[in-house]
């Protein structure tokens, strides 16, 4: 399944890239993909999780391949939001007129779909709240557009009986060593003197959505990707993994058996692209989300008497650590061609935890908060619904060219909880962070290590969404829906046990 999805990920981004030249090529490739995406989904339903949870981990915003119709932007994530629930509607149909009524009544054995489901309601309020409020229609679209992701929850748990765990597993093993593939890439790419061609590949990330390349101080560039995300949240269930495995729990003085033995090797190299990646994003809502996740899991390790592991698995980190600082400093290092003198990782990674390296953006941020708060008391418990907007002063050298001033006028914000209150309500954001915590609470209790990891990966997200808005995007909800069907399973096996 791995080498299958990475056939079909590394023929995406081929097409992608040489449809940026050549626009006929990406709207051919894009046809072509959407109607074997739909051959797919429909002989092999499991496919419908498989291609969403794929195209979220490499493609960030969504528009990694894209076409234009009637003057609207059609992106790879749209075509196959619709192509899923095409497929589900289809399957329902043939159900009905089989007589099959019994497969119509599965989503009573989903246990979080009437959560998921009034979360999703609240967004249609929010909707409808911002278009009699009068907010302009094309923010309002934009901005509700990604809670529509909640509509997966419908084909999702349909199609979810046909998923086996371990080819979910080698999937997302697949799109995450090619994102972190490309990532190094691109630092390659970036770090040398490559004229032209510099030009044109960031042209490319960035009209495709995938990702920011910025240069900071002391020559290094930040390589961001959105999706960058499940790097850091990924840790946890590997972490989970590792200590579960029987022959890992042993003393210290066998730690080294874990470099001796392929499977530890793989886990170490899934672990070196997790922190390379997570390096090079430079995102400080990441790096602030992975030490509190592995503060939290030290807790609970330590309450399990795990004392063994505890040390193992620093090992292990600490190992996989120091071998991507390796990788990183060997690539921008490489002699071929033109290699630039300047980048200084150390200096770089200081001086962005100093804070000191884009004081505009940290400026704009706190800026931006209390007038966020100023709109939410407009209407604390209904909200103003989506396409609302926020004018503040921003330090942005982006703005301040377009307004001396600095003031800015926008609907999406980088406090992720506050927009979600600003535009659902009160109630709304409270019944999010509820269906959240029943989430959690359900995976820690699980007797599987992933589960746990996956509630550890939630509680991490939940965290970075105060800082970095990722639950009201389809990276965020994708992820929500992946692992409450997961949890669900369990539960589910241990009911008909």
């Amino acid at each position: 399944m791995t080498k299958k999805f990475f056939k079909i990920i590394i023929a995406l981004e081929v097409i992608s890239l040489l449809g940026f030249f050549i626009p006929l090529v990406r709207e051919a490739g894009m046809v072509i993909f959407a109607l074997l995406a739909f051959y797919l989904i429909y002989r092999h339903n499991e496919y419908a999780i498989y291609l969403a949870i794929t195209e979220l981990i490499i493609g960030s915003k969504g528009h990694l391949l894209f076409i234009e119709l009637a003057g609207q932007i059609i992106s790879l994530r749209i075509a196959l939001w619709l192509i899923i629930l095409l497929v589900w509607i289809i399957k329902v149909v043939i159900d009905i007129k089989n007589k099959k009524f019994e497969n119509l009544q599965y989503l009573n054995n989903y246990k979080y779909f009437k959560y998921l489901f009034i979360i999703f309601l609240f967004s249609v309020v929010g909707a409808v709240n911002g278009y009699l409020k009068g907010n302009n229609l094309g923010n309002l679209i934009n901005d509700f557009n990604a809670w529509l992701y909640f509509l997966l929850i419908f084909p999702f748990y349909y199609f979810f009986k046909n998923i086996k765990n371990e080819d979910l597993k080698e999937v997302v093993i697949a799109a995450i060593i090619w994102s972190s593939i490309k990532t190094l890439f691109l630092l390659f790419i970036f770090s040398h003197d490559s004229g032209l061609v510099v030009q044109k590949i960031y042209r490319w990330v960035r009209v495709t959505g995938v990702g920011e390349i910025t240069k900071m101080k002391f020559g290094f560039f930040r390589i961001f990707f959105q999706s960058h995300i499940y790097q850091t949240i990924l840790f946890f269930p590997v972490i989970f993994h590792l200590s579960s495995i029987a022959d890992f729990q042993q003393k210290i003085n066998q730690a080294r058996s874990i470099f001796k033995n392929f499977d530890y090797l793989k886990i170490v190299f899934f672990l070196v692209l997790l922190w390379m990646v997570t390096i090079l994003s430079l995102s400080r809502s990441n790096w602030l989300g992975l030490v509190i996740g592995l503060a939290l899991l030290l807790i609970i390790f330590l309450r399990q008497r795990k004392f063994n592991e505890i040390i193992n698995i620093a090992v292990v980190l600490s190992s996989s650590l120091f071998i991507s600082i390796f990788l990183i400093f060997f690539v921008i290092n490489f002699p071929i061609p033109n290699q630039s003198s300047d980048l200084d990782l150390f200096k770089t990674l200081s001086d962005r935890l100093a804070k000191s390296d884009n004081e505009s953006a940290i400026s704009s941020r706190w800026e931006l908060l209390p007038a966020i708060w100023r709109e939410i008391w407009h209407s604390p418990i209904l909200g103003e619904g989506f396409g609302s907007t926020v004018t503040y002063k921003s330090s942005d050298p982006r703005v301040l060219e377009r307004s001396p001033g600095g003031k800015y006028t926008t609907f999406a914000f980088e406090w992720g909880w506050l927009d979600i209150w600003l535009k659902i309500g009160f109630f709304g954001a409270l019944i999010y962070l509820l269906t959240i915590f029943l989430i959690i609470k359900d995976g820690l209790r699980s007797e599987k290590n992933i589960n746990n990891g996956l509630a550890v990966s939630l509680i991490i997200l939940t965290v970075i969404n105060f800082f970095s808005p990722y639950l009201n995007h389809p990276l965020g909800i994708g992820f929500i829906l992946i692992t409450t069907l997961l949890i669900n399973r369990e539960q589910r096996s241990c009911v008909n046990l």
